[in-house]
Parts: C-alpha cells; sequence; structure tokens
C-alpha cells in the first residue's frame, strides 16, 4: 500500500525557504525511490517502514523552475508510482554594474585605448553600445564577476568624444555604467606642390596663361590672392588639384602680379607662390593712345592750354642740336616738324639778324584736387600760331648706333618742374619693347602708338617730393627721368599776357613779364583746347590760378584706406588708365580696399569744394 496522508503534491516555494512536507503512509513496501526533486529537498522512509516524506529547504541560488518529481514503490506482491511538481521561484536580488579603472580617457586614433573594468552582480546577460570603431571587445569573468572592454580604435577617425555605456540584465532589474573616450585624430601633414604647369610665367595681356596645377592634401580651406584680372582658380575634391587658369584680361598694362595659394590644414597652414607678369598687348596702347601716327605729341586731354607765338631777336635762345642742354621745346622728331608745315615760316620769323625762338606757351591743367587753376573765359577760341620751329631747339638724344631702329630720345630727360604744372612731353622712337620699371612719378602717363612712346602730363599740385627718378626700360636699354620739383610761383606770375591779338601772318610783340613763358614746354597746336577769352577786347586770353592747402588727407595701412578732413567725404578709385574701379559715398575714417587687387590705383577724395588725388599700391 502507499497513498498520500499530509501534504500538497504541488507547491510554490521560492528559494531558500522549506517547503510543506509531503507524506505518504506504506505497507508491504520493500522499496521506495524519488527522482526529479529541486536541490535541497529529500525523500525517506521512517525507521518503522511505515511512512514515505519528501521535505527539505530549497537551495538559495535556484532560479524560477517547475519540478516534477517521481516516487516509485516496491512492494512484495506488486509494484506502484506516484508523481508531484515543485514550483520554485528565485530569491529576489538586485543586479549592479559600475566602472572600477579608466571610466574616462583620451587616446589618439589608431592606438589602443587603456583597459576599461567593470564590477557586476547577479547578471544574466551583458551588452556595450557607443564605443569608438576599431577592435574593442568586452570580457567577461565570471569567477571575478568583472567585464573589460579593451583594444584598438580605428587610425582614420577624427576628432570626437565617445560615450562607452554598458547595460547589464539581471533577474529582477537591469543596470548600466559608462565610460567616455576622447578620440584626437592621427596628425596629418597638410601640403601644396606644383604638379604641372610653370608658377613663373609671362603672358601677354588678352591672352591665356598656361594651366598652373597644384597637388594637395589633408586641407580644410585654400583662398587664391593676387592674381591679375581674367584668372581664376579651380579645385577638385576628387583629384586632389587647384589649378590657375584663364586668360588675362586684355585692358591691363605691363604688372608683375605676385599670387599666393593660403591653405588652412588639420594640423599645419602652408602656402604656395608664384608670379604672372603681364605685358600690354600692342592693339591696347594703340587704342588707348591719343598720340597720332605721325608722331606728333596731342596735348592731354585734360588740359586746357594757351599757345601765344612770340618772338625774340636773341641769338643766345638758339640752341645747338649737339647740345644736351634742357630744352623749352618738344619736337618729336623731324616728322613732326613736316606735320606742323602749313604754319609758314615767313609769317613769323624775324629780320634775318635775329635767331627764333619756339613760342611760349601756357598750360593749365583742371583737376578736381587742392588746387584749383580757373581760367577766364574769352569770346572766341584762340588759335595756336606757332613759330617755326628749328630743329637746333630740340634736345634729341640718339643712341650710340646710327641703326634706323635705335632709340631715338626727344624731349629732356632731366627737367626742374612746378607742382601743378605741366612737364616737357619726352617722346622715345624706334621703339620695339617698353617697360615702366618704377611708378615713382604716378602723374607721368605713357601712351604707345606704333613705335613710339610718349610721356606727358602735370605734376600733381599735392606731389610732396622735391626730386623724383621714373625708370623705364627701352628696347632693354633703361632710361632715367629726373624731375626736379619746385613751389609753384604766386598767381600773379603764372598769368601770361600777350600785348597783340595773334595774327597769322605778322611779327608779334613778345609776351610781357610772363616768369613762366621761357620755362614752359612747347605743345602742338590743338583744335581742341578752346579758352573763352573775357571779352572780345584785343587783350588774349588770362589764365588766373589760385592754390590753398587742402584739409583732406587720406593714408594706407593694409588694405585699409584711411581717410581724415571733413565728416562726410566720398572716395573714388581709379585703375592706371583712369578706368573706375570703385566708389564709396558718406566716408568718416575709412573703407576696406580687399576687393582690389594687388596693384597700383589713383584715389580721389572729395568733400564739398575739398579734393585731393593721390596714387596708392595695394598689395
Amino acid at each position: 500500500m502507499f497513498q498520500l496522508t499530509s501534504g500538497k503534491t504541488e507547491q510554490t516555494v521560492t528559494a531558500g525557504n522549506s517547503i510543506e512536507s509531503i507524506v505518504y503512509s506504506i505497507k508491504n513496501v520493500t522499496k521506495v525511490n524519488v527522482t526529479g526533486l529541486p536541490a535541497g529537498l529529500i525523500g525517506a522512509v521512517n525507521k518503522s517502514n511505515t511512512t514515505f516524506m519528501i521535505s527539505g529547504t530549497v537551495a538559495d541560488s535556484l532560479k524560477d523552475k517547475e519540478y516534477v518529481y517521481s516516487i516509485e514503490v516496491i512492494g512484495v506482491d506488486s509494484n506502484t508510482t506516484a508523481t508531484g511538481k515543485i514550483t520554485v521561484k528565485h530569491k529576489p536580488v538586485t543586479t549592479t554594474v559600475s566602472v572600477t579603472s579608466n571610466s574616462t580617457q583620451t587616446v589618439t586614433a589608431g592606438d589602443s585605448i587603456k583597459p576599461i573594468v567593470l564590477r557586476y552582480a547577479y547578471l544574466d546577460s551583458v551588452k556595450v553600445a557607443g564605443v569608438p570603431q576599431g577592435t574593442l571587445a568586452l570580457v567577461q569573468d565570471k569567477s571575478a564577476k568583472t567585464l573589460t572592454i579593451a583594444g584598438a580604435v580605428d587610425e582614420s577617425l577624427s576628432d570626437k568624444e565617445y560615450t562607452a555605456t554598458v547595460t547589464v540584465y539581471g533577474p529582477d532589474n537591469n543596470a548600466s555604467a559608462t565610460a567616455k573616450i576622447t578620440v584626437k585624430h592621427k596628425p596629418v601633414m597638410t601640403v601644396i606642390e606644383l604638379v604641372s604647369g610653370s608658377a613663373s610665367q609671362t603672358v601677354t595681356a588678352g591672352n591665356a596663361i598656361e594651366p598652373i596645377v597644384y597637388r594637395f592634401e589633408n586641407i580644410k580651406k585654400i583662398e587664391l590672392s593676387g592674381i591679375p584680372s581674367g584668372l581664376t582658380g579651380t579645385k577638385d575634391d576628387n583629384a586632389k588639384t587647384y589649378t590657375i587658369s584663364g586668360m588675362v584680361a586684355g585692358n591691363l598694362t605691363d604688372y608683375v602680379y605676385d599670387y599666393t595659394i593660403a591653405v588652412t590644414g588639420i594640423d599645419n597652414n602652408t602656402s604656395a607662390t608664384g608670379k604672372i607678369t603681364v605685358k600690354q598687348s600692342s592693339s591696347s596702347v594703340a587704342s588707348s593712345s591719343s598720340v597720332e601716327s605721325s608722331s606728333s605729341i596731342e596735348p592731354p586731354s585734360s588740359s586746357s592750354e594757351e599757345s601765344s607765338s612770340s618772338e625774340e631777336p636773341s641769338s643766345s635762345s638758339v640752341v645747338p642740336s649737339s647740345s644736351s642742354e634742357k630744352s623749352s621745346s618738344s619736337i618729336a622728331s623731324s616728322s613732326s616738324e613736316q606735320s606742323s608745315s602749313s604754319e609758314k615760316s615767313s609769317s613769323s620769323e624775324a629780320p634775318s639778324s635775329s635767331s627764333e625762338t619756339p613760342s611760349s606757351s601756357s598750360e593749365v591743367v583742371i583737376e578736381e584736387s587742392s588746387s584749383s587753376e580757373v581760367p577766364l573765359s574769352s569770346s572766341s577760341s584762340v588759335e595756336s600760331s606757332s613759330s617755326a620751329l628749328p630743329e637746333s631747339s630740340s634736345s634729341v638724344i640718339p643712341s650710340s648706333s646710327s641703326n634706323n631702329m635705335q632709340v631715338v630720345v626727344t624731349g629732356s630727360l632731366e627737367q626742374t618742374v612746378e607742382r601743378g604744372a605741366a612737364f616737357e612731353t619726352i617722346t622715345f622712337s624706334n621703339v620695339q619693347t617698353f617697360e615702366r620699371n618704377t611708378w615713382n612719378m604716378w602723374f607721368m602717363e605713357f601712351k604707345r602708338t606704333g613705335d613710339v612712346v610718349t610721356a606727358e602730363g602735370s605734376v600733381h599740385v599735392g606731389y610732396t617730393q622735391d626730386t623724383a627718378v621714373e625708370t623705364v626700360t627701352v628696347n632693354g636699354q633703361k632710361f632715367d627721368i629726373s624731375f626736379v620739383v619746385v613751389s609753384p610761383a604766386s598767381s600773379s606770375s603764372a598769368t601770361s599776357s600777350s600785348s597783340e591779338k595773334p595774327k597769322s601772318s605778322s611779327s608779334e610783340t613778345p609776351a610781357s613779364s610772363s616768369s613762366e613763358a621761357s620755362s614752359s614746354s612747347v605743345e602742338p597746336a590743338s583744335s581742341s583746347s578752346e579758352v573763352q577769352p573775357e571779352s572780345s577786347s584785343s587783350e588774349g586770353p588770362v589764365f588766373v590760378t589760385s592754390r590753398s592747402v587742402s584739409a583732406l588727407s587720406m593714408d594706407v595701412a593694409g588694405r585699409t584706406l584711411h581717410v581724415a578732413g571733413a565728416p562726410d567725404m566720398s572716395v573714388e578709385i581709379f585703375d592706371m588708365q583712369g578706368k573706375p574701379v570703385a566708389s564709396f559715398g558718406h566716408v568718416s575714417g575709412s573703407v576696406s580696399l580687399d576687393a582690389l587687387c594687388q596693384g597700383s590705383y589713383v584715389v580721389r577724395l572729395r568733400s564739398g569744394s575739398l579734393s585731393i588725388i593721390r596714387r596708392v599700391l595695394v598689395k
């Protein structure tokens, strides 16, 4: 016999606790076996062999599980079996995890991190997230109950802060811990190097340069400055190249452009430089020149001139052609004499015993500047009745060779000129190549037509230098043009008067007491320069010159133009051909010149009736 007498065959118990004893009565039983009990429980027959009991305390470490037990009973005459079920619930625990070493660290890309060690309790599973790319891995030591993150970060990583999160999952709760890994990029070298083309080129305005190609590595930003107008820089990120190419603007004059490619890198900055030498095109020179093909010199369009013929019977005023002394007459060549052949020598010659002197001329340049020269008007335009110009009065400087292609210089290379007055025109003939080497006298304008180059203009009233030298190279030969600049005479001495009306066929009385008559250059007659007389009287036109010191001033510092002298001013900027480049209104203090290319410019500063003009160099 085998029969349950007490207890329940199916029970639920928490790990670590005891079950309710399960008791069976037995009779004529020789043996009882039980299997499938959870750890901590046992089944046993009492000493009198009358009962079988299952009892005990379930093991503390057991997890949630159902245990189905089986009892086998061997009797004297027969055998039997019985079953039951014990459901075990785990003992509640708190799962924890924490970092014990290297919770914060910085590592260079490509290097191994310091091992991050964590300690845990009651862990069923674990997950790691947020670690940088590389060979990092998690290792668990169950006996020590530790977790370790170790390995190297990828060398291609850039600067970034990573937060590694370790999450552990336990029987009753989950827990997590974090560690910070700051990755610094692997140092790289930023480079830019020339791979094709020449960094130093010479090109004629209007033509394309040979493309200049640079290769770059590890750059963040690239900037090009100093190139002539018409050229551009193009960046190719795929090929990692930077190319300077294009066609130089056709209106550019002789100038050397030093360009710079500034490169901002990841760990270092670098740069590359080069030079583009622009030569003015012959077509550009011809189209912009006011010099006629006959080599006769026309006065500047901005000048108003008065030419009054006079003859002095003084042989001392004749300068022999072989003399190197300065001449008050500017005669381009024998061709310029022929071009004025319409002037009859008989109409202006004195008696044969007297020498001829070129007619004196006065030239007043009207400019927006601190010096104003105002002509009084007359009722008719004054014709220029020039006397015959003798060959001996021109200062012609031929080269040492009689070759027709050698440079012939007409006009004095050494002059004394008043501020605000026109200087004697200088002409270079037989010109094959011409280059202006300096810009010391920025007011001097060079014009070229064919093989003739003329230098003309007026000394600006604001020019402060007492002496100046301008250097040019003609056909490979250098010429120095030297000026001694003096203060202007008083306004009364600047007045040039003629005692008689100009006559086309009769001798005239020399101009009276004009201090400028003998020093002013003789300019060719020009019908475009008209002076209105004050009245219809017989007197010639009178020029009144007044000069005053302007309160305006300007100065260039870096790429900033600083201006002063008035609260509200206007700034106009021109290139060296006189073309407007930029203008600014209502200026007070300074304006930025960042938009201008490197080179020389003429700046006009105005406020009401005040005005000054200066040449500036933008670097």
